[in-house]
């Protein structure tokens, strides 16, 4: 489950698992799909239904919502602190443009580490 800076084009019948789906657009229809093939990490796939092309998105938690004004989409994924110290995972959340590119991202890891260290 690599870190990425944008979705990566996969073949549609490549999508490991299936349970949930949101409609990203009707027309065409673009929908977001997840599934959770291995028990631990939420796998999400942009897929454009009338093209027949699917994108792998590069999260671990899934898709969260979209921007207000924006209509950009935000995922969620889960890292594990730097601090050998310190044991947990911290919330990593990436927002992604309509075509597939991060345009920012919001990394909490700096909270993990300061409760750590009161």
């Amino acid at each position: 489950m690599p870190d990425g800076y944008e979705f990566v084009e996969v073949p549609i019948d490549s999508i490991l698992a299936l349970s949930r789906a949101y409609i990203w657009n009707e027309k065409p229809l673009q929908i977001i799909v997840e599934g959770c093939p291995d028990m631990r990490n939420e796998f999400s796939y942009f897929v454009d239904v009338d093209n027949r092309k699917a994108w792998y998105v590069p999260s671990n938690q899934g898709y969260i919502g979209s921007s207000s004004e924006e209509r950009y989409m935000i995922f969620q994924s889960y890292r594990y602190v730097s601090d050998p110290d310190i044991a947990g995972r911290y919330t990593f959340l990436q927002v992604f443009s309509q075509d597939g590119k991060m345009v920012d991202s919001l990394d909490l890891e700096h909270v993990k580490l300061s409760e750590h260290r009161r």
